[in-house]
């Protein structure tokens, strides 16, 4: 028995998330973890963070706001 097809009452807790792969989430939903709202969620709060912390970087080494937002399509 694969891990994924676990029981319906087993399926219930959250917990059983954080031991499956990508691969058996996928497949037990139906859908890619990309597809969901929190993988978006997720990556859009990663994105910002490493902007944050770019940005005054980047304007350490001369580059305009301009500049700054054209290159990262701000």
């Amino acid at each position: 028995m694969k891990r994924w097809e676990i029981s319906q009452s087993w399926l219930c807790s959250w917990d059983i998330l954080t031991l499956l792969s990508r691969e058996e989430v996928k497949a037990m939903l139906r859908l890619s973890l990309e597809e969901t709202r929190v993988y978006q969620e997720a990556k859009a709060e990663g994105q910002e963070k490493i902007l944050k912390a770019a940005v005054p970087l980047l304007l350490k080494t001369g580059m305009s706001i301009e500049q700054i937002a054209q290159d990262t399509s701000l």
